[in-house]
């Protein structure tokens, strides 16, 4: 059979073959967020942005992950002041809580809207998006690690808010 595959793949299938548990990928997943009226996370223009979520895992021993973030956001606004319908935010995944989300940096998004309000009656308008982020990390040694899902408002006009829903953490983890 290794004759057939060439000395290059022979090398590849033993090396497989040698690894022991410790050295095989290994894929963590968090459980879904605690629902409050279906809601994991929601705030306001005029509020402070918490911690979306965070995750701890166990890295066996120094390596890379792979984290990926999930969820979806609403954001709204209420309010028929002309010009006050903007909400414009950058997310990260960060290696710690007090870390400022940079858009740019890796696993970072941006999400820049204007929510007009026209004649829409009582109900304001609302714009939904997917948050999906993926952010390569490498660790120089084994041992607990934990990740935060985090914003940062760049602006959010008056009467605006955004509410987080369906969002958890994945790892998968590579020796």
């Amino acid at each position: 059979m290794f004759n057939r595959l060439g000395p290059s793949s022979a090398c590849a299938i033993l090396a497989l073959l040698a690894a022991t548990p410790a050295d095989a990928a290994s894929i963590k997943s968090q459980g879904p967020c605690p629902l409050f009226f279906g809601i994991c996370q929601a705030f306001q223009f005029d509020t402070a942005i918490p911690v979306i979520t965070s995750y701890a895992f166990k890295m066996p021993a120094a390596g890379t992950a792979m984290v990926s973030f999930d969820g979806t956001m609403q954001c709204t606004v209420n309010s028929t002041v002309l010009n006050t319908d903007v909400v414009d935010l950058g997310s990260q995944i960060v290696t710690s809580a007090a870390a400022t989300a940079d858009y740019m940096g890796p696993g970072g998004n941006r999400y820049a809207m204007r929510l007009h309000f026209g004649n829409l009656g009582s109900s304001g308008p609302s714009a939904t998006m997917n948050l999906a982020a993926t952010r390569t990390i490498k660790y120089t040694t084994g041992g607990t690690k934990e990740v935060f899902y985090k914003f940062l408002k760049n602006r959010m006009d008056s009467g605006s808010g955004c509410t987080v829903y369906a969002m958890t953490f994945s790892v998968l983890i590579a020796p």
